[in-house]
Formats: structure tokens, C-alpha cells, sequence
């Protein structure tokens, strides 16, 4: 069966909650990839897990979307990168 939306993937992965887990991020950030798709810096470890538990996915599932900046710390905002 080929997965074709960013719900059925989440869904046959075992729900919000389950996905959040596998990921490190909040089930809110799950919900947010049901409506807007996957953020480009998950694409990779989406694709491994889909492979690794014999789903199929829907090759435009993994087209980059505009990456969400994620908390880090170590690095700068890119005005403080310009200003430092």
C-alpha cells in the first residue's frame, strides 16, 4: 500500500504521539506536518523508519518543503551569524 499524505504516514507509524517519540519533537509539531508536510531535515530518517517497517511512500512526500528553523542553542540566528 502506498502512503500518500503526511496523515497516512503518521498514522501507519502509530499515531501523533508515537511519531513524536521516534522523532524528538512534540506530538504539536506532528500534528503541524499532518497540514503543512515534512520539514526537510526529517526527510531522510522519515524515508529509513518508512523503509525499515516495509511502508511505501509516495514520492512527493519526500520534496523539501521550506525547513523549520529548530532550537539550537549552539547555533546563532543568522542576524547574529552577520553581526558577530
Amino acid at each position: 500500500m502506498m502512503l500518500n499524505t503526511p496523515e497516512e504516514v503518521i498514522d501507519a507509524l502509530g499515531g501523533n504521539q508515537p511519531v513524536a517519540e521516534l522523532f524528538g519533537v512534540g506530538s504539536s509539531a506532528v500534528s503541524n506536518y499532518k497540514k503543512t508536510g515534512f520539514p526537510a531535515w526529517l526527510l531522510l530518517r522519515l524515508a529509513s523508519e518508512c523503509e525499515a517497517r516495509g511502508l511505501s511512500l509516495n514520492p512527493s512526500l519526500l520534496e523539501a518543503r521550506k525547513p523549520a528553523r529548530r532550537a539550537d542553542p549552539a547555533t546563532p540566528a543568522p542576524a547574529e551569524a552577520a553581526n558577530g
